[in-house]
């Protein structure tokens, strides 16, 4: 059996642990904080409030299938906003319905949106006779949407929805990284637009999944199906070294290690991880009386 310590519990160091276990790997977690990391559910009464992520992104089918697979499936449910607002020129103007990351799939709500210009409806249009994009091999979000829908589309659509998904400007996010179905739609389709339009609209239509009972249900799921695995909670990693973690009460042994943490702390223990930029963000619930 290979032993195994990854730095860092949050849902990344989690679901690596879950699946080393599955191959009786013989791991042990150190995290320094609470086990979860940001994913952090809170129940006041018959109100639930999320103080990390609220949900994930069914563009990217992993998390769906770690769910699925830890018998999860029940708890889906489609994350529903409401009515989504974005800040513009001194004013909050509302999404469009039937906005799907950008891609308008309604068209009344669209043209009768005040969000976007005459002319921006115009040019986001044009996307359903706008040739196929040149075969490259990656680019930016913000260079596919200016291409696809134009200028107006990404600054009052696309980055509000990429900021509060990716909390980064669109244009330093790859689109292979994020979207990737974006591409295939257009390679598949030519056009966004009519690509969505194909696309059945039965059932689960919002691109965001969440769980009933809130996403530390899939954290306490992963910890419950975790065989064999050490869990040092409250301990800090303090060197890492080949085949070697130091703490700070002594050294743990391993065939292989893994961090599972931002890049600030990963670079403490490992300085040559190329630096990565980090931004902050804040969700603020909010609660009112019903009558």
């Amino acid at each position: 059996m290979k032993r195994v310590v990854i730095v860092g519990g949050g849902i990344a160091g989690l679901a690596c642990a879950y699946e080393l276990s599955k191959g009786g790997a013989a791991v042990t977690i150190v995290e320094k904080d609470k086990l979860g990391g940001v994913i952090r559910t809170e129940r006041h009464g018959e109100l639930l409030i999320e103080g990390g992520p609220d949900s994930f992104i069914t563009q990217k089918p992993w998390a769906k299938e770690l769910c699925e697979e830890l018998g999860l499936a029940d708890q889906l449910i489609p994350s529903k906003s409401g009515k989504v607002y974005v800040w513009y020129r001194d004013r909050l103007h509302e999404m469009p319905a039937g906005l799907y990351l950008t891609v308008p799939t309604r068209i009344w709500p669209f043209l009768t949106s005040g969000l976007i210009s005459f002319l921006g409806k115009l040019r986001m249009g044009m996307d359903l006779l706008l040739p196929r994009g040149p075969e490259v091999e990656d680019e930016s979000i913000g260079a596919f949407i200016r291409r696809r829908l134009g200028a107006e589309a990404l600054e009052k659509l696309a980055e509000p929805i990429m900021a509060g998904i990716y909390v980064a400007s669109a244009d330093e996010l790859s689109l292979r990284s994020t979207f990737p179905r974006f591409a295939e739609m257009e390679r598949e389709h030519r056009s966004l637009i009519k690509a969505m339009r194909k696309t059945p609209r039965t059932g689960n239509v919002s691109p965001f999944l969440s769980l009933r009972d809130g996403m530390k249900t899939l954290v306490d799921r992963l910890l419950a199906r975790m065989k064999g695995v050490t869990l040092l909670e409250g301990k800090e990693a303090l060197q890492v070294g080949p085949g070697r973690v130091t703490l700070d009460e002594g050294e743990l042994q391993a065939d292989a290690v893994v961090l599972a943490v931002p890049t600030p702390a990963a670079r403490k223990l490992w300085p040559s991880i190329p630096e990565v930029r980090y931004v902050t963000t804040t969700t603020v619930s909010l609660a009112y009386p019903r009558y």
